[in-house]
């Protein structure tokens, strides 16, 4: 690429870039207080020097201060010995603007010190941010943003930086570098107040509180990509559908629902299945494994059983689940070899197919056996055959009666006890190549030399 070509692509996208951000440098504090509104603590300095804090006991070596620089001069609040413990610095009117805009800034804090950033008006005071001593202390510049709304006119608003609890001089708060920009897209999740216009958010919405679906979330699901809540087995996921076409038993369990008691509630199946299947819908209470039969499905011909070949929508009544109660609702399919069925959704309706919701109930804890087992540190759940070869464990040291004497043995097995999970096992693998020695030199010796 040729030196032209590359400086007309740099300023293609620079033309790109500016209507997407207008930036605003509200003051960097290198040509002073940029009119700001500035009270004692806060000052615009070169160099902070902060006390060093020394531990009871402990000497300080190190000769070198604790300093805050910055590139220049910056914004700073430190406290001493009968300081104002809160101040304002209020900037300059803020322009006018019709887009959201974000407040990007570099601080420091030291000490119990609390920053709070306001945006105010004639009469009003929105709080922006807010960094307290809860936070982590920053002993580096770091970078915080924040979003703020729309300003309908100019010469009306301004930014205060307010510190609090400045009281010693290892409370500080330093600021530099506060800028503000507008991005093309900013979204604001802020509260009601005069800063802009209450008819102009009411046309054009920013958020909208979506309505609550009346579905029933254990129940309902068209099995586009997952299962939803249901647990199956023997099942296949298609695109939009799931699919039983192997020989046996398929199964389809929800979680514990609880149906509602003041209306009439209809399984709703879209079900497609082959003549030879058989399908049955049941229940069982929690906790319970007696299923309780609601419907069952089986035919030997399309015309016996009035459903058409293809997709059919069954409507299945509830009545005989008590309400109230949380219940677990079992789909089971039975298949023959060349059989198949398929479900694209389950839900639950009335009885005109509209969807109800219901309440999904937890999951009861299983009890848990309290049978704990206590492992040594040479012990695993799982050993393999020569994990086992090679473990000895100290409870069996009776096998070794016959090597050594029985004070010798004793004496053993004290030792034993008293070491260190290490040592004891380096000295197995040292006992266990003596033995090995030994029966090599046993078996040298059994064998007729030549």
């Amino acid at each position: 690429m040729t030196p032209f070509n590359l400086m007309m692509l740099l300023n293609f996208l620079l033309l790109l870039l500016l209507p997407l951000i207008q930036c605003l440098e509200l003051c960097t504090f290198n040509e002073g207080t940029c009119e700001w509104d500035i009270k004692p603590p806060w000052n615009v300095v070169s160099l902070a020097i902060l006390p060093r804090h020394q531990q009871p006991g402990f000497i300080i070596t190190s000769k070198t201060p604790d300093v805050i620089t910055s590139d220049g001069p910056f914004l700073m609040a430190q406290g001493k010995f009968a300081s104002i413990p809160s101040s304002r610095v209020t900037s300059q009117k803020v322009p006018k603007s019709d887009h959201m805009r974000i407040l990007a800034y570099r601080y420091q804090r030291r000490g119990r010190a609390t920053l709070r950033i306001l945006l105010k008006n004639e009469t009003d005071e929105v709080l922006l941010d807010s960094i307290s001593p809860n936070e982590l202390q920053r002993n580096k510049w770091h970078r915080r943003s924040v979003i703020f709304p729309p300003i309908p006119n100019d010469d009306q608003t301004s930014i205060i930086f307010e510190c609090d609890n400045i009281q010693t001089s290892e409370d500080v708060i330093a600021v530099d570098e506060i800028d503000m920009a507008t991005p093309a897209n900013v979204m604001w999740a802020g509260q009601d107040s005069k800063f802009f216009d209450e008819e102009d958010i009411r046309r054009r919405e920013i958020r909208r509180s979506s309505k609550l679906s009346k579905v029933c979330t254990p129940i309902s699901c068209h099995f586009r990509s997952t299962t939803c809540s249901w647990q199956s087995t023997n099942i296949q996921m298609l695109p939009n559908k799931i699919v039983n076409e192997a020989s046996g038993e398929s199964l389809l369990t929800s979680p514990p629902v609880r149906f509602p008691i003041d209306e009439s509630s209809f399984l709703q199946l879209q079900m497609f299945d082959s003549p030879g299947s058989i399908t049955y819908v049941s229940f069982r209470n929690i906790g319970s494994m007696n299923e309780k039969l609601i419907w069952t499905e089986e035919r030997t011909d399309s015309e016996s059983s009035g459903l058409k070949n293809g997709w059919n929508r069954i409507l299945i009544p509830l009545e005989s689940i008590p309400k109230g109660i949380p219940v677990v609702l079992i789909i089971k399919s039975i298949t023959k070899s060349n059989d198949f069925v398929a479900f694209s959704s389950i839900d639950l309706v009335d009885e005109n197919s509209k969807t109800l919701s219901c309440d999904q109930v937890s999951s009861p804890v299983q009890p848990q056996s309290n049978q704990l087992v206590r492992l040594t540190a040479l012990q695993n759940l799982k050993m393999s055959p020569v994990n086992r070869i090679s473990f000895i464990s100290t409870t069996n040291l009776h096998n070794f009666h016959s090597i050594f004497p029985d004070s010798s043995f004793r004496f053993f097995q004290f030792w034993m006890k008293n070491q260190e999970p290490s040592q004891l096992q380096f000295f197995q693998f040292l006992l266990l190549m003596y033995l090995l020695v030994v029966f090599q030199l046993f078996q040298s010796l059994r064998s007729p030399t030549l």
